[in-house]
């Protein structure tokens, strides 16, 4: 495959000269102090070093902005952010009344990137080589980033970016709680609110890949039979709204079965609207809190009488206790194939670029609106038919399933 190190071409690129000294310099996006991301992110340049030992270099080429990014540089979620290319540390603090204090941190959690040098005690892992983090806030809003080896995952050449770059945090996400939780079998129901968000949305696609059928519930509002036509091309085999979910015949008319398994990320009514519908020993599971509110739960009938079990998960903590575990390989294989396979698009986001990171944070503070930071706007290559094709120099495209065009950056 071409890639940007066995390019007959590479002394052309810009970044050449730089992978043959002791460091190479990259731009990173950090912020110094908690506040909002488009208040706080500035653009930096540091030197990257050499990798030695099993560590690896990376090209980052693709990295989506998601919602725990943003909540970290706000400061309200508890975890010591990755610092830089010679420290990483990563802490589950759960809900210390504190927060850390160690800062500038580089921002971003997820990427899909190309290896451009590897250390000498790296086998398995070659220049050109696609990976994705197996850990999670890595700090991935940058061009260049050193990994340890055990922290990255390899991916097939062919990839389509934009779904590989997502796959470590919200895919992973919905797999676990669908998989973690109970035993699903084809046929059986589970019940989401938030069902048109980024997980939500991937818990129905995954539902209809398995067989399961999923009811999703949305917030009341005047476009909510359009999102609702969405959500069942997606999967979902019955969306309703929060004021509709009380009053539902959907299990007399035999549509569902009683869901085993409830999905909160909500909190307040509609995490009391879901609970009310799930099974005798069903589960319900608490994965977020978006409306910052409590909910209640009957002591008498959902714990006692009907022997309800409600508990929580985080992806983050899920993956450091079982980082490179047989669980989490089954998981990153299985979600790979559905990729491969072009069973598992990630919902619609937006592409920027990498030196544009001030409106679209400043959009993505006062919006849902989704996006992903290209690093690669600027260069003089592109990846073809977005992602289907690996890095080439300027000219004509050897045939990898892309587009045969390269599209120029303008610069001469």
């Amino acid at each position: 495959m071409w890639s940007l190190l066995n390019s007959k071409t590479f002394k052309a690129l810009s970044t050449t000269p730089r992978l043959w000294r002791r460091t190479v310099t990259t731009q990173s996006l950090i912020y110094r102090k908690f506040g909002q991301p488009s208040n706080e992110l500035q653009i930096i340049e540091e030197d990257v070093p050499n990798p030695i030992g099993k560590q690896v270099l990376i090209k980052i080429l693709r990295a989506p902005v998601n919602r725990m990014d943003l909540d970290i540089i706000q400061g309200s979620v508890f975890i010591v952010p990755y610092l830089g290319h010679n420290f990483f540390e990563i802490s589950l603090l759960g809900t210390h009344p504190f927060k850390p204090k160690i800062l500038p941190a580089i921002g971003g959690g997820e990427f899909v990137g190309e290896v451009v040098k590897v250390g000498e005690l790296v086998v398995d892992l070659n220049e050109g080589d696609l990976v994705i983090p197996l850990r999670m806030h890595l700090g991935s809003w940058t061009k260049y980033k050193l990994a340890e080896k055990e922290e990255v995952y390899k991916i097939p050449e062919y990839s389509d970016l934009k779904e590989a770059a997502t796959i470590g945090a919200n895919t992973c996400a919905a797999y676990r709680l669908l998989k973690g939780f109970v035993n699903l079998r084809p046929g059986d129901s589970i019940i989401q609110n938030g069902a048109n968000g980024f997980v939500g949305q991937t818990i129905h696609k995954l539902c209809k890949l398995w067989g399961i059928k999923s009811l999703g519930v949305i917030r009341d509002r005047p476009d909510a039979g359009v999102l609702k036509l969405a959500m069942e091309r997606l999967g979902a085999t019955v969306v309703l709204t929060d004021k509709e979910i009380d009053t539902t015949d959907v299990y007399k008319a035999n549509c569902l079965q009683k869901p085993k398994l409830a999905l909160n990320c909500t909190g307040g009514e509609m995490a009391e609207s879901i609970a009310r519908h799930l099974d005798k020993c069903g589960i319900m599971v608490t994965y977020a809190g978006v409306s910052g509110k409590p909910f209640k739960i009957s002591a008498l009938s959902s714990l006692i009488l009907n022997e309800q079990r409600f508990t929580g998960f985080w992806i983050t903590k899920w993956v450091e206790e079982n980082l490179g575990s047989p669980h989490h390989v089954r998981m990153m294989n299985e979600l790979i194939r559905l990729l491969q396979a072009n069973k598992l698009k990630t919902p619609p986001l937006e592409i920027i670029p990498f030196d544009d990171f001030k409106e679209a944070f400043a959009t993505c503070d006062s919006t849902s609106k989704r996006f992903m930071l290209d690093m690669t706007a600027d260069e003089d290559v592109k990846w073809i038919g977005e992602g289907l094709c690996p890095l080439v120099p300027l000219g004509p495209c050897s045939n990898f399933g892309g587009k045969k065009e390269v599209k120029k950056s303008g610069k001469k």
